[in-house]
């Protein structure tokens, strides 16, 4: 019976020893994947993308305005094949791959203008909380560039869109709203895809 209860111990102590080396192993690997990602997610919130929310809204538009684009050039191709290209896979890909480098450089474009240091200090800093006849104010101008920059992207894609739905015969948006979107992202191509 004692034989049996020490080797029980021997071996619970052994498979404590390997399941800690192996806890251990699998920690380091943790910790060092969430440092380098603690530390990839403050660079490119630093220098490539300010607000990381506003990036799956981008996704969606970019995504609905392609869809629609596509559907909209195999519509027109099926209809009059001799005006139209036929669209593919490889138009697609062109055509996306040109949207998404215009949007990433003008994101981190717009990034670089908003965060510049001077000395190390943020510029935008010197905009923030000015006192005049007794009141703070906010006039950062750098906030403002970049929000508005980046709502720009989103009503372009929806106004392409609207577009594409409208060319297919779905008129179920209103005509108010491309002229509230004409105002903001002005006077485009007429036929867009």
């Amino acid at each position: 019976m004692e034989m049996r209860k020490t080797l029980a111990n021997i071996l619970n102590f052994a498979y404590l020893d390997i399941a800690s080396w192996f806890g251990s192993l699998w920690s380091w690997l943790l910790t060092g994947g969430a440092i380098l990602g603690g530390v990839t997610l403050a660079l490119v919130q630093k220098y490539l993308v300010r607000d990381l929310a506003f990036i799956p809204w981008l996704i969606l538009a970019i995504l609905c305005d392609t869809v629609t684009g596509y559907m909209l050039a195999n519509r027109r191709y099926k209809a009059d094949p001799a005006k139209y290209a036929k669209p593919s896979g490889l138009t697609l890909k062109e055509k996306l791959a040109g949207k998404l480098t215009a949007i990433t450089v003008t994101l981190i474009l717009l990034n670089i203008i908003t965060n510049f240091e001077i000395s190390g200090i943020p510029a935008q800093q010197s905009f923030i909380d000015i006192p005049i006849f007794g009141y703070e104010f906010d006039l950062n101008i750098f906030k403002a560039i970049y929000y508005s920059g980046a709502t720009y992207l989103i009503f372009a894609e929806a106004k392409s869109t609207i577009r594409n739905l409208r060319a297919m015969g779905y008129n179920t948006i209103s005509t108010r709203v491309d002229e509230a979107l004409e105002k903001i992202t002005g006077e485009g191509d007429k036929d867009h895809v």
